[in-house]
């Protein structure tokens, strides 16, 4: 496990190793029944986390009508891992409602294993599927043009950006008043998902 999800784990006073996602003040027992991660059902307080795992944290703004899904450091540990993510997300998802999302991975460092692709494709179905207006941010120009692709060949209608800045403004404009600043060009090549990471 990486210091980060260890160092996460510790501020939340839980001493469990397992990859297992835990809600936001789970305690123990939950985490080792098959808690789904997801706040108990009910509304959703202002700047409460959806969902925190080692992998992941989602957290409602509700001001701004706005989901934060920022990716760890942390890599997937098994296919299975990216199956169960996949699901808790999704429906810490639904849970929030008609909002836009912003998804950062510029702590996640990109992975080509074939299994691999098919599962993430999978889990950028659940995130992505709901009609949410959405945007992600990366870190680099080269994994915008990555990302961007695969937003393509999905058919999701998702805007990349390098500037978690840009990345609000896009969402607070709507996509009808949104100029990019660069141009996506299809390649034959496939490319590295990020939205997993590194094995």
């Amino acid at each position: 496990m990486s210091k980060l999800a260890m160092r996460s784990r510790r501020a939340r006073g839980i001493e469990e190793t397992s990859p297992r996602s835990l809600s936001a003040g789970g305690d123990l027992d939950r985490a080792r029944s098959g808690s789904t991660g997801v706040t108990p059902s009910g509304p959703v307080s202002a700047g409460a986390p959806l969902l925190v795992t080692p992998y992941a944290t989602l957290s409602l703004e509700v001001g701004r009508s706005l989901v934060r899904f920022v990716r760890t450091e942390l890599p997937y540990a098994s296919l299975e891992d990216i199956e169960r993510e996949g699901n808790e997300v999704e429906r810490a998802l639904a849970k929030a409602g008609k909002v836009r999302l912003l998804v950062d991975l510029r702590a996640v460092t990109p992975r080509d294993d074939p299994r691999f692709e098919v599962a993430i494709a999978t889990f950028r179905r659940k995130v992505f599927g709901g009609g949410k207006r959405a945007a992600i941010v990366v870190r680099t120009a080269v994994g915008a043009l990555q990302v961007k692709r695969h937003m393509r060949e999905d058919g999701f209608a998702v805007e990349v950006f390098t500037e978690e800045a840009e990345a609000l403004a896009f969402l607070e404009r709507g996509p009808s008043e949104w100029t990019p600043r660069w141009e996506w060009t299809p390649r034959s090549a496939p490319g590295r998902s990020r939205l997993g990471g590194a094995a």
